[in-house]
């Protein structure tokens, strides 16, 4: 998966990643845990203690990596929880940027371009305050990381015991990477893959057997399915979420066309899907020449193979076919995990969020995966057709789209919308109601207190307050 070059490159984008997305967060993020951070993660932590309540599942499946953070950042001391945990939010989100780094270079050709793939994690427009450096939702991301992480061909044992433990993190922290375990077909017969398999499979069905037997989630919107509605919100939350954090840039197109807007967003997304279709297809049609070519060389007197065979880490510039695979399961994905989120979580019915959106707040949480998938099939379409060019030209138009591509994202900063967290009490302001209650009652175990956001409240125990 990786070489030292790799590595060092990954390190370098784990850097930047990490400077982008702590540029990201508001101020007012680090002064106050979000949702259940605040109200769950950090209570349950306190009370249990240990390690075990890294296993305690909640809404039907185990969430490990938030525990994790949980537990790292309770370790500074409970006044400097929230602080603490956006900081290793925010660690653990650039570290996913370097691995998607490591994982896109086994199927982008050019480095610019696995550099703005790996950085679509932090500069995604519709990256919003419910995603952003909170543990709560950090999930998200561990779901954008699944199908580059399944695709992965280890080239060292070390390697493929590495990439089979991330798997499991992976899955035990977002159960819907489970929908991209299909992907794990790919090269079935690489024994280096086969760790990765085994971890995969034991994970996601330790997330199973949790929701068959714990305390699942349930919609409260159990009647049909409204599909106009559902089309109409991926097109404004995905399509133009991918482009802009609010509909700013947009609104003279959705004052006039509504819905119909977002497929000004969508269109360059799929025609960089019918490219990259389109060269596997050119690809194919030449490919029994290329194999005949190959196979006369391979057993020509003398010639040594690696010099035939293209690297197995790398495609090669003249073969574009591995491409089509990642760019058809960020397209499918994309559309599948929101219609998904919508349908078990929305408790309305009402699908179509145009008016919110156009009032300039911030697209769903359920857009900000959709629309990374999206810039996926984009940076995938770049590469692709810098591949099908002369190498300097390819390696000039690669670097050049990476520095567009950042620019573009750039437009959306501070890019999140903080205003459930204005309107949520200060971390300060729950440890004076914590302080107050314990102290007054010195034989109560607990208190209830108010957290972010608005109209949270959660039960600590009284020993960390007194």
């Amino acid at each position: 998966m990786a070489a030292p070059r790799a590595l060092g490159g990954a390190l370098a984008v784990s850097a930047a990643a990490l400077v982008l997305v702590a540029a990201r967060v508001p101020a007012v993020h680090w002064g106050r845990p979000y949702a259940e951070d605040g109200a769950l993660f950090a209570p349950q932590q306190l009370d249990t203690g240990g390690f075990k309540v890294l296993t305690v599942p909640y809404t039907g499946y185990l969430q490990l990596l938030p525990r994790v953070l949980v537990k790292l950042a309770l370790a500074t001391g409970i006044a400097h929880y929230p602080a603490a945990l956006a900081a290793w939010c925010c660690v653990a989100t650039a570290a996913v940027a370097g691995i998607v780094y490591l994982a896109a270079r086994q199927f982008l050709s050019h480095g610019p371009a696995a550099v703005a793939f790996a950085l679509i994690t932090v500069l995604v427009p519709a990256l919003n305050v419910e995603v952003i450096a909170n543990g709560a939702n950090i999930h998200w991301l561990c779901l954008w990381l699944a199908p580059w992480l399944f695709l992965v061909r280890p080239r060292t044992w070390t390697q493929s015991a590495g990439v089979a433990v991330i798997a499991a993190v992976v899955i035990l922290t977002e159960s819907q990477a489970i929908l991209f375990l299909p992907l794990l077909l790919y090269r079935l017969r690489l024994r280096r893959r086969w760790p990765l398999y085994g971890a995969a499979l034991a994970a996601a069905a330790l997330q199973a057997v949790t929701a068959l037997t714990g305390a699942t989630r349930v919609t409260t919107n159990p009647g049909p399915v409204h599909w106009l509605r559902l089309v109409k919100s991926y097109l404004v939350d995905v399509g133009l979420g991918a482009w802009s954090r609010h509909v700013g840039p947009w609104h003279a197109l959705t004052e006039r066309l509504g819905a119909a807007a977002g497929l000004v967003g969508i269109a360059p997304f799929l025609a960089a899907f019918v490219l990259i279709a389109w060269a596997a297809w050119r690809a194919r049609r030449r490919s029994p020449a290329a194999g005949r070519t190959a196979a006369t060389a391979q057993n020509a007197p003398g010639q040594h193979r690696a010099a035939i065979v293209p690297s197995p880490g790398r495609p090669s510039p003249g073969h574009p076919t591995p491409r089509l695979l990642p760019a058809a399961a960020a397209l499918a994905g994309s559309a599948i995990l929101f219609a998904a989120a919508l349908i078990l979580n929305d408790r309305t019915g009402n699908y179509y969020r145009i008016s919110s959106y156009a009032a300039g707040h911030a697209a769903s949480r359920y857009a900000v995966v959709p629309a990374m998938f999206l810039l996926a099939v984009a940076v995938i379409a770049v590469d692709q057709w810098t591949a099908l060019t002369a190498r300097r030209t390819a390696r000039t138009v690669g670097a050049a789209a990476a520095v567009i591509g950042l620019a573009v994202a750039a437009i959306s900063f501070p890019g999140t919308d903080a205003s459930r967290f204005d309107a949520g009490v200060p971390w300060t302001t729950s440890l004076a109601q914590a302080r107050a209650a314990c102290t007054a009652d010195p034989a109560a175990p607990t208190a209830t207190i108010d957290v972010s956001p608005k109209k949270w409240r959660a039960t600590y125990p009284c020993w960390p307050f007194r």
